[in-house]
């Protein structure tokens, strides 16, 4: 699969996270819907039982203890969705990861490398830049230098994990991030801000 610019790789991850997300969002409700109704039908039980054997005084205690009771139930139910939110999003994360990394080891990976160069010297169009990828990826050093069409370097960087590169010409202050590791956390954050999974 050949991704021909960043905002066709980024609508992969929003598609493929949207859909991953859906189906945990659906059981997430579902499951707060059925503790929340089973708490209040054994406190409300509970209620009745206390409501009937005790003094004005004594049903004044009861509502108080069924109100620290549902604060607690929520408390907890919060708790474990929280937990499982994370778990989900980790999932999701983990799977959107683990692709990337199988296109990185494709045939197809050399050539979307060399599009990004080709797509970044038309918009640059400056020499004796570098470009950073990972030290595996220094093999299509050539594919970048073939993109890029101008005198420019190709450096491992550490800091770099899932694939893409790193562009900078230092004198210019220029500095470009194509790699896939920032594409990803850009989505992570996206995220949690989009996907309806709100925790109240």
């Amino acid at each position: 699969m050949e991704y021909e610019n960043k905002l066709e790789l980024e609508q992969y991850f929003k598609d493929e996270i949207n859909r991953c997300a859906k189906a945990e969002e659906e059981a997430i409700l579902e499951e707060v819907k059925e503790i929340r109704a089973k708490a209040l039908e054994e406190i409300e039980k509970e209620a009745q039982r206390n409501a009937q054997l005790v003094l004005d005084q004594e049903k004044s205690e009861i509502a108080s203890d069924m109100a620290i009771e549902k604060s607690r139930v929520s408390v907890d139910t919060t708790r474990r969705l929280i937990a499982k939110r994370e778990a989900y999003a980790q999932a999701v994360f983990k799977a959107v990861k683990a692709k990337l990394i199988a296109f990185t080891e494709g045939n197809e990976y050399a050539d979307y490398l060399q599009k990004k160069a080709a797509q970044l010297a038309s918009k640059m169009r400056t020499e004796d830049g570098i470009f950073y990828v990972r030290e595996v990826d220094l093999k299509l050093g050539d594919a970048l230098k073939k993109g890029y069409g101008l005198k420019c370097a190709v450096k491992a960087s550490d800091d770099i994990e899932i694939g893409g590169f790193r562009f900078a010409q230092t004198a210019k202050g220029i500095e470009v991030d194509e790699t896939f590791d920032s594409a990803l956390n850009d989505q992570r954050e996206w995220f949690f801000d989009h996907s309806g999974m709100i925790i109240s």
